[in-house]
């Protein structure tokens, strides 16, 4: 990564990749409980992936279709997914740039999390 990030420096210049606001302050002390749900939320989230992923090759295996149709069906999957939520097409840096401009209301973050659209535009 640090040979891939002095390639990007060298063609884009060497400011930092995230605009950070001023002002910032460090929350109240009881605000980090916030941090231990999202934590046990992630440990959930990475348990469920290796299911996830392994149920879905598996799936593939079983599938009775020639191999090279294959992938054209895992791209409709993911092009169907995008059509819902086209944020999942992206390495996701504008969103998390998006949310160091503009604080992110908590229902518009979970309805990312759950696949949904925020009500307002949001450009990645």
């Amino acid at each position: 990564s640090v040979g891939s990030y002095c390639v990007f420096g060298l063609y884009s210049g060497w400011q930092p990749l995230f605009r950070v606001p001023t002002g910032l302050s460090l929350p109240h002390l009881l605000d980090h409980g916030w941090f231990v749900v999202l934590g046990v939320a992630a440990g959930l989230v990475a348990v469920l992936e290796p299911v996830v992923f392994y149920g879905v090759r598996d799936l593939f295996r079983r599938l009775r279709v020639p191999a090279f149709l294959k992938p054209a069906i895992g791209g409709l999957a993911v092009g169907l997914i995008a059509l819902v939520a086209p944020q999942v097409m992206a390495g996701g840096y504008g969103w998390m740039q998006a949310a160091n401009i503009a604080p992110v209301d908590t229902p518009c973050s979970t309805r990312s999390v759950r696949g949904k659209d925020c009500p307002r535009n949001i450009a990645p």
